[in-house]
């Protein structure tokens, strides 16, 4: 049976960028909400050429520059940031701003 999709990718974007707290943007969440489990909307965005950590970390990455773009990362603690991304934990901001930016919050921190 072939999956109706009541969004596109772009309401979706849409959706991850408008959920104000990012500790909500889960798959899980995501899927469900839309009446499907969470593997046929990855299946579906597979299918887009893209995939739910690509978009998650898109989101993480616009609101991280505008975060930083207001504020000097020296004045901004490492748990605050991860939380205000979505993290779990302030590890796994590190390991994700480590991939993504090529340098260490600590480098970025110290300016």
């Amino acid at each position: 049976m072939v999956q109706h999709f009541e969004f596109s990718l772009e309401e979706m974007r849409h959706k991850l960028h408008t959920t104000a707290d990012m500790r909500y943007c889960k798959i899980t969440l995501f899927a469900e909400a839309a009446g499907f489990s969470p593997a046929t909307l990855n299946h579906y965005l597979h299918g887009k050429g893209t995939s739910w950590t690509i978009e998650l970390n898109a989101e993480r990455q616009k609101r991280m520059d505008k975060y930083l773009a207001l504020v000097p990362p020296t004045e901004w603690s490492a748990s605050i940031i991860s939380g205000l991304l979505g993290f779990s934990d302030v590890t796994s901001f590190y390991f994700w701003f480590k991939r993504s930016q090529k340098r260490n919050w600590s480098t970025a921190k110290a300016g």
